[in-house]
């Protein structure tokens, strides 16, 4: 059985074929990226930057942290990324993520809240015994504060803060919950933080024994689904405009303009 991430999950919640296409058939294909996107990673990249070199008692001030910023900016950025809001520029984009460092560093400098553990911090576990089903993927950051809580960091630059219901039940930092329990067997609190960086806004979740037993159960039967379906049919819906496989999709093939 092959590992899952919380990536590869929701791309088979969204459309089974997709699923099939990018993970099982490998099929080729133009992969589009859009500026949103590629806001982030960059956004992602200099926050990595700046923590990393916390963890060795280097401090980043302000403008070196933007001027990183601005430096991997100018170096992963061609031509080819889209941007779908004709009203906005590649300038807007690029000042939205300087205003999210600026507010951020602001907010939180000098950074001594808690010990950081993890910068980008790999996790790789099973949700069963067996080790049957294997899960991995990547914390943003992983602090542990001075009375003893752990808090997995996730930065976002999307335009629109979820509710706290959705948060409460969001799957991604659950099943990270799960593996830092796993690693750290003395967690006795764990607290989940997101934080919306274009609103300079911070919000949490904690989950009880309970709530992460039933988010363990019920990835292992979304697995299961997975492992046992030999249609992966197409699903149309509002991200069918964002996918990259439409010369494979029978709903879309014959809308494809090249």
């Amino acid at each position: 059985m092959p590992t899952y991430s919380h990536s590869r999950l929701s791309t088979y919640e969204t459309c089974p074929l997709q699923f099939k296409l990018h993970y099982i058939d490998r099929a080729k294909v133009a992969k589009k990226e859009s500026i949103a996107p590629f806001l982030g990673s960059r956004v992602h990249d200099a926050l990595e930057k700046l923590y990393k070199d916390l963890r060795y008692s280097k401090l980043l001030t302000l403008d070196e942290l933007i001027s990183f910023y601005n430096k991997i900016w100018d170096k992963e950025w061609h031509n080819e990324i889209a941007i779908r809001n004709k009203e906005l520029t590649t300038q807007n984009y690029r000042d939205t993520g300087i205003r999210c460092l600026k507010d951020y560093y602001q907010r939180y400098a000098p950074f001594n809240q808690a010990a950081i553990l993890g910068v980008e911090e790999r996790l790789s576990f099973s949700l069963s015994n067996d080790g049957r089903y294997k899960i991995q993927g990547y914390i943003d950051r992983l602090d542990r504060t001075k009375d003893g809580v752990y808090e997995i960091h996730d930065y976002k630059t999307s335009g629109k803060i979820s509710l706290q219901e959705e948060l409460d039940a969001e799957r991604q930092l659950g099943l990270y919950e799960i593996g830092i329990r796993r690693r750290f067997p003395d967690a006795k609190e764990v607290r989940l933080i997101w934080h919306y960086l274009v609103f300079d806004a911070e919000a949490s979740s904690t989950r009880t024994p309970e709530q992460i037993e039933e988010l363990r159960k019920e990835t292992i039967a979304l697995i299961d689904k997975i492992e046992a379906d030999n249609a992966f049919k197409h699903t149309e819906n509002t991200f069918c405009d964002w996918c990259d496989y439409w010369a494979y999709c029978p709903a879309k093939k014959h809308s494809e303009t090249g």
